[in-house]
């Protein structure tokens, strides 16, 4: 993912409510939203050169978001792959904050990225250059990609149109009621961008949540959503074919009833 926002028990009826967008190079190749054939118990869309993940859930209730961060002066020369970080996540028995605890030993060896986990006991972010585990208390948050809730213009933007999407429907959610949100295509003011170390024109075309720069942009967009029934909705949608220009949005729906953690 590259943009996210995150509702944690504040919405009467969704104790957890995402709406995210993935951008990413057109000529990567990834699979839609999907029960995984050779893991069933995990739900999500598919990186199909590494076999990894931007994001994926589980059964459990246990979820995984990983954005890139973006600070080429911390890039490797051989790095492993961020996107292994949440299958390895969902594969195993550990808890969210055991896993990053894992993950905190051989930070180093990835490019920067950020990571957000949900389990039973709670929600928790991680990023890779500064190195810690944070517990998230109930509330809204965003994520791009810099530090969780830097207030990038289009960070802000989209927190504020989805506060008011969740204010102005204490009820029953869909979740095409995100998709203006998600398909925002509104640039911020030359000086109002961020400096990451593109130059001013590529800066600008990423500055808008909906992303349109050529041969890279967005993908997919995905609502995940589990309400007080323990009913989960994974809604995606994503571009196929994967192309520059191709307005072909299939969308996919999954939903399940949580299983209790033995």
């Amino acid at each position: 993912m590259c943009i996210a926002w995150i509702s944690y028990h504040s919405h009467p009826e969704y104790p957890i409510i995402l709406a995210a967008n993935r951008d990413e190079f057109f000529s990567r190749p990834a699979a839609a939203a999907a029960y995984w054939p050779d893991q069933p118990e995990i739900a999500g869309g598919r990186d199909l050169k590494d076999q990894g993940t931007w994001f994926a859930s589980d059964q459990h209730g246990r979820f995984g978001l990983l954005t890139n961060h973006r600070d080429f002066s911390l890039h490797k020369d051989a790095p492993k792959s961020r996107g292994v970080l949440i299958p390895c996540y969902l594969s195993r028995p550990d808890n969210a904050v055991a896993f990053l605890e894992k993950i905190q030993e051989d930070a180093s060896d990835f490019n920067p990225f950020n990571l957000i986990l949900l389990d039973a006991s709670g929600l928790y972010h991680f990023d890779n250059v500064q190195k810690q585990i944070t517990v998230l208390s109930p509330g809204l948050y965003g994520l791009s990609n810099a530090f969780l809730d830097t207030p990038w213009p289009k960070l802000l933007r989209g927190k504020t149109i989805f506060s008011e999407i969740l204010a102005t429907t204490p009820g029953q959610l869909e979740p095409d009621m995100f998709l203006p949100l998600l398909k925002d295509t509104q640039m911020s003011p030359d000086q109002d961008l961020p400096s990451t170390g593109l130059d001013l024109d590529l800066e600008k075309k990423l500055s808008s949540i909906y992303i349109d720069a050529g041969t890279y942009g967005t993908r997919a967009h995905t609502v995940f959503m589990i309400d007080r029934m323990g009913i989960v909705t994974l809604y995606e949608q994503s571009l196929h074919p994967n192309a520059p220009g191709n307005k072909n949005w299939r969308t996919t729906t999954l939903k399940y009833k949580l299983i209790a953690s033995e």
